[in-house]
């Protein structure tokens, strides 16, 4: 299945943006075997990205602040409404 001169500017545009092969090939319609194929013929121009989401290599650690932070936030998210009241913070 080939795809269509809209199908392929969408494409490029998504490719462009560092979305995944797999996010493409849902935004186009089509399936992701599809997609890769078309990667060998219609859209064999588009720039190798290498491996991962935008093709980035893993970074440098974070920091403790941004690891604090995170966490920070991850606990926020499972709190209660009682914990939010500021009853229960720091008791656990």
């Amino acid at each position: 299945m080939l795809l269509t001169p809209a199908q392929v500017r969408a494409a490029k545009a998504a490719w462009a943006n560092g979305d995944s092969q797999s996010e493409i090939a849902m935004a186009l319609g089509v399936s992701v075997d599809t997609f890769r194929a078309r990667l060998r013929d219609q859209l064999a121009g588009l720039p190798s990205r290498g491996r991962g989401r935008g093709g980035r290599r893993r970074g440098e650690d974070p920091t403790e602040e941004e690891i604090y932070g995170r966490l920070t936030l991850l606990e926020q998210a499972n709190w209660t409404d009682e914990d939010r009241d500021g009853r229960w913070v720091g008791m656990r």
